[in-house]
C-alpha cells in the first residue's frame, strides 16, 4: 500500500524514512534559509548602506520569510502523520503549533508579515526573525542534550540561582550603605547598586561603578571572591549534567547496536544492557581486521 502524501512529507521534513537524498536537500534548504535570513537582518541593521543593497537585503528577507511560512503551513498540514501522535487531526496540529519547535517556526515566519501589516516596526520584526536560528535544534543533536540537561537539573539550577540572587541583593544593599555618602550621584539606590553587584559577581568589572571608600573596596574584594564560588555552582551542575546525559546517550546507542546483532536478538532488554555495559569504544585503523573467528585468529 502506498504511503499517504502527508506521511511522506512528514518524513521528508523530519529526517525519518528512506528518502535520504530528499531529506538532505530539504535540510540543506532550511539551513540555507537560516543563514540567509541572518545575513539579511545583519545587513539591514547597518545605517550607512546604499539603497540598492538595502533593497536587496529586504528582498532576501521577504524570500526567506515566504519559504519559512510555506514550511510552517506544510508542517501544520502533515502533523497528524507523525508516528508519535495518536490523536485527532485537529489535536495533532494543535500540539505541533503549541510545541517549542512549532512556536519557533511561527516566530521565524511571522515577523515579516506583521511588519508589512503594520503591527510591528521593521527593526523589531527583523530581530524577532533571528529566532529562525533556533530551528537548528532539529539538526544539531547537541541542542537536545542541552535541553535535557536543563530539564533534569532544573531543581538544582533553580536552587543555585536563588542563592546567587540572595548574594547579589545582599551585596548590593551593603555596598549602597557603604558608598551612598561618598558617591551619592553613582550609588543612588539599591536597584542602581545591583548593576555594580552583577558586574562584580560576574568578574566583568566595567568600571562605571566602583567603590572609593576603604570599607567599600574591602567589601568589594570580598564580593568578588564570594561571587566566583557562587557562579561556579551552576557551572558545575551543568557540567555534571552534560556528562550524565552524554553517558546515557552513548549507552542507548550501544544498547541499540547490540540489540541489532543477530546473535543477541533472542535476549531480553536486561541481558542486552549487561552486554552493552561491558563494551568499550576502541579506535581501529582503516583496513585493519577488528573481529575474526577463532579459526583465523592469527590473522587479526
Amino acid at each position: 500500500m502506498a504511503e499517504p502524501l502527508n506521511a511522506s512529507v512528514w518524513r521528508l521534513l523530519n529526517g525519518s524514512g528512506n528518502h535520504r537524498t530528499g531529506q538532505r536537500i530539504m535540510d540543506g534548504v532550511i539551513l540555507a534559509v537560516m543563514v540567509l535570513i541572518l545575513v539579511a537582518v545583519l545587513v539591514r541593521s547597518v545605517p550607512t548602506l546604499d539603497d540598492d543593497i538595502a533593497d536587496a537585503a529586504h528582498a532576501l528577507w521577504f524570500g526567506c520569510a515566504l519559504l519559512l511560512s510555506i514550511e510552517y503551513l506544510v508542517r501544520i498540514w502533515c502533523a497528524p502523520a507523525a508516528p508519535v501522535h495518536r490523536y485527532s487531526n485537529a489535536t495533532a496540529r494543535l500540539r505541533y503549533v503549541s510545541s517549542f519547535l512549532g512556536l519557533i517556526d511561527l516566530a521565524a515566519a511571522a515577523p515579516y508579515w506583521l511588519a508589512v501589516a503594520g503591527f510591528l516596526p521593521e527593526d523589531v520584526a527583523e530581530v524577532i526573525s533571528l529566532l529562525a536560528l533556533c530551528k537548528a535544534a532539529r539538526f544539531l543533536p547537541g541542542l537536545h542534550v542541552l535541553a535535557a540537561v536543563f530539564k533534569t537539573e532544573a531543581r538544582a539550577l533553580v536552587s543555585a540561582l536563588v542563592a546567587l540572587m540572595i548574594v547579589l541583593i545582599l551585596a548590593s544593599g551593603i555596598m549602597f550603605l557603604l558608598e551612598r555618602n561618598a558617591q551619592p550621584e553613582v550609588f543612588t539606590s539599591i536597584p542602581t547598586a545591583m548593576w555594580w553587584g552583577i558586574v562584580t559577581i560576574a568578574s566583568v568589572g566595567y568600571g562605571d561603578m566602583t567603590p572609593i571608600t576603604a570599607w567599600g573596596r574591602v567589601f568589594g574584594g570580598l564580593v568578588i571572591v564570594i561571587g566566583l564560588s557562587t557562579v561556579a555552582v551552576p557551572v558545575g551542575i551543568l557540567a555534571t549534567g552534560f556528562y550524565r546525559e552524554l553517558r546515557k546517550h552513548d549507552f542507548i546507542v550501544t544498547w541499540k547496536t547490540v540489540a541489532e546483532v543477530p546473535l543477541f536478538k533472542g535476549l531480553d532488554a536486561s541481558r542486552i544492557a549487561e552486554i552493552a555495559r561491558m563494551l568499550k569504544p576502541q579506535m581501529v585503523p582503516e583496513r585493519q581486521v577488528a573481529v575474526t573467528d577463532r579459526c583465523n585468529r592469527h590473522d587479526a
